[in-house]
């Protein structure tokens, strides 16, 4: 069965992706969703791109063997991480694809934005496992 042109520019979408991600450790998945999305419908781009993105992931995470102190330090945010997985689960098949194609955009362009801006900010230790909480949740939600 052959490819057609859409197949095939999915492919090199993530091939581009994770060769950015494997010459700088980040950008899978801000490049590859809207590249994907652009060529098939968001939901469909972000169903895609789970499993690549969990492996490339945790393949960096385990690369130099298992982080125990890193793991520890952020064992608070596994549960609220499982929370915004569900709940960015039933918005991402709830909500119309304009609004998902409108929150990819602004969330692409808030990045943008804000590495040009080389904006940057530390949060004291007290505050990052009340903050870290809240973020683990929106992230997951965001990118479920």
């Amino acid at each position: 069965m052959p490819f057609d042109r859409t197949q095939l520019l999915v492919g090199a979408a993530l091939l581009f992706a994770a060769f950015v991600k494997g010459v700088t450790g980040l950008g899978f998945p801000l490049i590859a969703t809207p590249m994907v999305a652009l060529l098939l419908d968001i939901r469909t781009a972000v169903t895609i791109l789970i499993l690549p993105n969990l492996l490339m992931d945790s393949a960096q995470v385990i690369r130099g063997g298992f982080p125990y102190d890193v793991f520890r330090r952020f064992a608070g945010l596994i549960a609220p991480t499982i929370i915004g997985v569900f709940l960015g689960t039933m918005v991402l098949v709830k909500l119309p694809l304009w609004v998902l194609n409108f929150c990819l955009g602004v969330m692409v362009v808030v990045f943008v934005f804000s590495s040009a801006l080389r904006f940057d900010f530390t949060i004291s230790p007290r505050a990052e496992k009340v903050l870290g909480r809240c973020a683990a949740s929106l992230a997951a939600f965001s990118t479920a």
